[in-house]
């Protein structure tokens, strides 16, 4: 019997049958008696923090792209911001990218002091895997709808009730 795991490239050619995601049947030599079955991983890209990040303006907006179940790492990964490649070298500048390849593959995208045009949908588009997004959202001090709590948006006066509670414990204990 044969029995363990073998990682395969999703485009390989087969003289067997794909029953579901994951499983190929393979006929082998009629001689030898047994079916085997393969099983394989579809490369897949996640991008961390996505669908949406929130960004304060003046920081810097650290993308990671994540490709895994490659069969090798990517040749190539580009970034696109709205769906134009993005220019290391551009008159903007502050912008880096990262990669380290290996079993699993993470590009870094980083920008230093994020400004509003920084905003919007940024992809992670590896040469052998599928890409992703995420939207970011570079804020000038507000706060976002979806970080609100309980219809009301959360105020930076929370913080100092924190504080200030805090300090009564540290007075009230013995």
């Amino acid at each position: 019997m044969v029995s363990g795991a073998l990682l395969l490239h999703s485009d390989i050619t087969t003289n067997g049958d794909r029953k579901s995601d994951g499983d190929i049947d393979v006929m082998g030599d009629e001689r030898c008696g047994e079916a085997v079955t393969i099983k394989y991983e579809e490369p897949t890209t996640d991008i961390i923090g996505a669908p949406d990040l929130y960004i304060d303006r003046g920081s810097t907006i650290n993308l990671t792209c994540v490709v895994l179940y490659s069969p090798e790492p990517p040749a190539y990964i580009f970034w696109n911001h709205n769906d134009a490649i993005i220019s290391y070298d551009s008159p903007r500048g502050g912008v880096s990218v990262i990669t380290e390849k290996g079993e699993t593959t993470t590009s870094f995208l980083l920008i230093q002091k994020a400004k509003p045009s920084d905003s919007g949908r940024y992809t992670c588009n590896p040469s052998n895997a599928q890409a992703k997004s995420i939207t970011v959202h570079v804020l000038n001090g507000e706060y976002p709808a979806a970080m609100q709590h309980g219809g009301q948006a959360h105020h930076r006066s929370s913080h100092l009730y924190c504080l200030i509670f805090c300090v009564c414990l540290l007075l009230l204990s013995p």
